[in-house]
């Protein structure tokens, strides 16, 4: 899949599973190029980025594409 969001986006190989929330998308914060998802603002209180929330969209790709 192609993921999006505001800031930028990045593919991965997706995987089904009914132990996360319907509407929730997950990726390790270790995965290349996720970081292209997230906002480069700091939270206010924590002064650190805000990695476990940022609007996102899954489309599907095609093999060739990716």
């Amino acid at each position: 899949v192609r993921v999006r969001s505001p800031r930028g986006e990045v593919e991965a190989r997706v995987q089904v599973s009914d132990r996360i929330q319907p509407g929730l998308v997950f990726l390790p914060f270790h995965f290349p190029g996720v970081n292209a998802l997230t906002m480069k603002e700091l939270d206010r209180e924590a002064r650190i980025p805000s990695y476990k929330v940022a609007a996102c969209t899954p489309e599907p790709i095609r093999a060739e594409e990716g």
